[in-house]
């Protein structure tokens, strides 16, 4: 807690206390002893001396003034630093107050700080598996793109023309390769909304841990969220069978004849999996 350091010119001139202690001790140290005093007596009458009792009261007069006089000087003395002990007292209870609060806005203001560091770590960290995602789903499109160019490719080089169930085939694959992508991605972008509806704190929030930072993964195909039957946006392709024709092939290596549209495709199955 800070010292509290009155200004000295605020302060009153506070009377010597010395000169105080030594007038009063002076005073008293004047008055007679009772067993000291004598006086004369006269013959005539038997009385004391007139004049030496006058002069002994006028100066036991003198001497009880004086007390009453260094009394009263430290009566004021006394009120004058006890208001001083209240004033200072209350000087220094307020400027307890203003440090407490002080601190407390400065802990809020701490708090906000952190909270406000996480928000924006999470709205960057969003925004960088947007950018992933979108990445990877360019690259299995380009990857299935890639595959039905190789299907055409052998269909081409075979003499005979290609039949309507071939032709049936590669559609439906395309078609259920870039379905299967949209509703990974459409997945992926409700994940982002719910990080950035992030819930504001009404009470005092408090110190929150920073979010991991992303690891590093092999490169390789990603383990998409399967998406909810709510969205209603995974279409499961409809069975059919693989032209025997087709199946000769030997340009490139694709699933077996009696496979279902969905069994077809390991990649695209291996995306909704998870």
């Amino acid at each position: 807690m800070t010292t509290v350091r009155p200004d000295d010119d605020s302060l009153p001139v506070a009377p010597p206390a010395v000169e105080h202690e030594g007038a009063l001790a002076g005073a008293v140290s004047r008055l007679p002893e009772v067993s000291d005093v004598t006086f004369a007596i006269r013959h005539i009458g038997g009385g004391y001396d007139r004049a030496e009792v006058d002069a002994f009261l006028d100066e036991l007069s003198a001497t009880v003034s004086e007390v009453r006089a260094a009394l009263d000087s430290g009566r004021q003395e006394l009120a004058s630093l006890r208001a001083e002990n209240a004033r200072l007292r209350a000087a220094s209870g307020a400027d307890l107050e203003q440090e407490i609060a002080a601190g407390a806005v400065g802990l809020l203001s701490q708090a906000q700080l952190i909270a406000d560091r996480a928000v924006a770590d999470a709205e960057q960290y969003a925004r960088e598996m947007v950018l992933a995602a979108r990445e990877q789903y360019r690259e299995v499109l380009e990857r299935a793109e890639r595959s039905a160019g190789h299907v055409a490719a052998a269909l081409a080089t075979t003499p005979e023309a290609p039949s309507l169930p071939e032709i049936e085939y590669v559609r439906t694959y395309a078609k259920v390769a870039q379905i299967q992508l949209r509703s990974v991605l459409d997945a992926l972008t409700e994940q982002v909304d719910r990080l950035g509806n992030l819930p504001q704190q009404d009470a005092e929030p408090a110190e929150s841990p920073a979010p991991p930072e992303p690891v590093e993964e092999p490169v390789g195909e990603p383990d998409w969220a399967r998406p909810t039957a709510a969205r209603r946006s995974y279409v499961e392709p409809d069975t059919f069978t693989m032209p025997a024709s087709f199946s000769d092939s030997d340009s490139t290596s694709e699933p077996d004849s009696t496979a279902t549209g969905a069994d077809a495709f390991p990649e695209s199955r291996a995306a909704t999996r998870h």
